[in-house]
């Protein structure tokens, strides 16, 4: 979905530059008004059905064909009557290009359907797991576009940018629908396991709001350019639209990308906050490297389509950016509440922002001209954005799964898995503040036995440790890789749990955890954490940054279950000093194991106060992802953006949440 977003970007900003240099700004405006007219429509007759084939066909079965079927008949149907009924509107945006007649009100309503079946196979696609397709499918769109935008200009010079939009788009429907209703649905069908009730009601419920939510979202969104022409004129909104599709083509690769939040999200619910987890860092990343080109080359991008829309517009275009990254809080919160089916939450967010939007957008645009649009979306998009972090927030770190899921997982279990059947492995170094609270736990589970791999302490940390019933090895100062790797080896048991010298574990936490592992076919699993420390600052702002980071919910080793033989045949890079929790993530994902952080069994994490603890846990955390990086290459280079995406995420939920004493903290950390 994100190729095909950058495709169609690409060429959907060649097909501007082309459009802006073979037509004049006033039939650009004409022209780029008729066809938000026509798309307005479409959208109108679509009923949001894509949302509803996104949410109900992952899991629709043998209804698969008939789900999309009836997805194509009502939204082509109603394509008819809404380009019927809006037919005197859009016959006088036509009369701006010159089109008249019984066959250009023909050409309006035909254009009206394609584009509803057009955007519907898209979705359909994306649900059954086939977007690979879609890039393929506007690539080839994008360049018939330009081909006829081109071949027309002289030809056809007033209708050429209509006709580039409507004929290819009807020459792509039948390709395409070949091949989903040839192949992929009826694959579909037949690999599908977990099926859905799909009753009309249940449907009929979604669609009704969905779609009252996606048609308040069209007044602050596609009426804009209306809005513009009808205001200013169509010269001003030919400098407004341009503008106006670079950042509708972000605001298309956001949509894009949540919705495949919403697709895997309806496969399995149960990883919602997980899969959420994991887009929150990507959407950063990209948004924030977006928002940054765009404010400082936003003259330079214009100038493509010409001098006069740099002049005129790169104000306007700065504006809009401002509002990416709020856009992406909304459109992710949104993602998320389909799966839930929030329908109606959705309805009421969708509301608020279009009135915001587009009465300001009325209010502003006579005193500011088109940076009067700017301003408001921009208000209107941080103001909802700012209200839904709350909600997105709690979805994150609130435990998801009900209190009785692990007894359901223990019932599941054979009476053979049990803490008698558990090594617990915990390296230590120096841990003497540590040790004694966390040993005294782990010995109140019961596990067959604790090794305590020590790393040449200088304190008092053996002395401690002798305390309790515990096998003492030494790794010799070597790191903690080649601690876990000892300790697994000279475990006799068939698990192993992988236990830090800073975690404190409740008694039932091992046995509920094992419980976990073995119902769920993990690899690994990690019990969650809940960060803690003393009074003081570095501490507490530690505690704070790990309990709502976005990388608390990342596999690692702070209290891992594997099976012992399994652990040893994965190994540990002993080269890391640091960081190797994260090689072993990796590599676990190549192989496609199951690994995960445990929701319902969570451990008391601790933090030392000072600033050079927290230096030196910074320091840890940059090597290890910088051996990483140079060990996996390309791959992993991603793991660069890390620091910037947490210190972002860090001090926008601190100003959220008011609390700006830990912006500092932030700052620190990231440099």
């Amino acid at each position: 979905l994100l190729i095909n977003v950058l495709f169609t970007s690409l060429l959907g900003i060649l097909y501007w530059i082309l459009a802006a240099r073979l037509y004049s700004p006033t039939l650009v405006g004409a022209s780029s008004a008729l066809i938000a007219t026509l798309l307005l429509a479409s959208t109108v007759a679509q009923l949001n059905l894509g949302g509803a084939l996104a949410r109900f066909l992952p899991r629709a079965g043998s209804a698969s064909k008939r789900l999309v079927l009836s997805a194509y008949a009502v939204s082509g149907s109603l394509a008819i009557v809404v380009a019927l009924t809006a037919m005197p509107w859009i016959d006088r945006m036509a009369h701006e290009v010159d089109l008249k007649g019984a066959a250009g009100h023909l050409w309006l309503i035909l254009a009206v359907v394609v584009w509803s079946i057009f955007a519907l196979q898209d979705h359909t696609l994306t649900g059954l797991r086939q977007s690979i397709w879609v890039p393929a499918e506007n690539a080839a769109f994008g360049v018939l576009k330009i081909v006829l935008l081109t071949t027309l200009a002289a030809t056809l010079p007033r209708l050429g940018i209509l006709a580039s939009w409507t004929l290819p788009m009807a020459l792509m429907l039948l390709p395409v629908n070949i091949l989903i209703f040839g192949q992929f649905l009826p694959r579909h069908m037949r690999q599908s396991k977990d099926r859905e009730a799909l009753g009309p009601r249940k449907i009929g419920h979604f669609v009704a709001f969905d779609y009252a939510g996606s048609l308040l979202n069209l007044a602050s969104s596609h009426l804009l350019p209306v809005l513009v022409a009808a205001r200013i004129g169509a010269e001003a909104n030919g400098y407004f639209y341009i503008a106006w599709v670079v950042m509708t083509t972000l605001d298309f690769a956001l949509v894009s990308v949540t919705t495949s939040l919403t697709v895997e999200g309806s496969h399995a619910e149960d990883r919602l906050p997980e899969l959420t987890s994991a887009l929150i860092p990507r959407l950063l990343v990209g948004g924030g490297v977006l928002l940054g080109a765009i404010v400082v080359g936003a003259p330079r991008l214009l100038s493509i389509f010409g001098p006069a829309y740099a002049a005129n517009a790169s104000g306007l275009l700065r504006l809009l950016a401002l509002g990416l990254l709020p856009r992406g809080v909304i459109v992710l919160w949104m993602s998320t509440a389909r799966v839930q089916n929030k329908v109606r939450e959705i309805v009421a967010v969708q509301g608020a922002l279009s009135i915001m939007v587009l009465g300001l957008s009325a209010l502003l645009i006579t005193h500011f001209n088109i940076s009067g649009v700017g301003i408001a979306y921009v208000t209107g998009q941080t103001t909802v954005a700012l209200a839904l972090l709350p909600r997105l927030r709690r979805l994150l770190v609130q435990l998801t799964e009900p209190h009785g899921k692990a007894a359901t997982l223990s019932r599941r279990c054979p009476e053979s898995v049990s803490v008698d059947h558990l090594s617990v492995v915990v390296p230590v170094r120096n841990a003497e503040a540590q040790i004694e609270e966390c040993l005294a736990s782990i010995a109140k589970c019961r596990p067959a036995e604790i090794i305590v791999v020590d790393g040449l302490s200088t304190d008092s940390t053996l002395e401690i440790a002798q305390r309790f019933p515990v096998h003492l090895i030494s790794d010799k100062g070597l790191g903690l890789p080649e601690a876990r790797t000892l300790g697994a080896e000279a475990a006799r048991s068939r698990w192993v749990a992988l236990i830090d010298s800073d975690l404190v574990v409740g008694e039932r936490d091992l046995e509920e955890l094992l419980h976990e592992f073995v119902a769920g076919g993990y690899v690994g699993l990690q019990a969650g954490l809940r960060s803690v420390s003393g009074k003081g600052y570095w501490g507490r702002a530690l505690a704070n940054h790990h309990r709502y980071g976005i990388s608390r919910r990342w596999f690692g080793l702070g209290m891992t279950i594997f099976e012992r033989d399994r652990l040893l045949e994965l190994g540990f890079d002993r080269t890391f000093l640091s960081g190797e929790d994260i090689e072993l993530r990796f590599r676990l994902k190549d192989q496609g194991a199951r690994i995960g952080v445990s929701r319902t069994t969570i451990a008391v994490h601790r933090f030392d106060d000072g600033f050079a603890f927290a230096k030196r846990q910074w320091a840890a955390d940059g090597a290890g992802l910088a051996r990483v990086i140079c060990k996996r290459g390309p791959s992993a280079a991603w793991l660069i953006g890390v620091p910037l995406v947490s210190a972002v995420w860090g001090i926008a939920l601190s100003v959220v949440r008011m609390h700006i004493h830990w912006i500092p903290y932030f700052l620190c950390c990231l440099a």
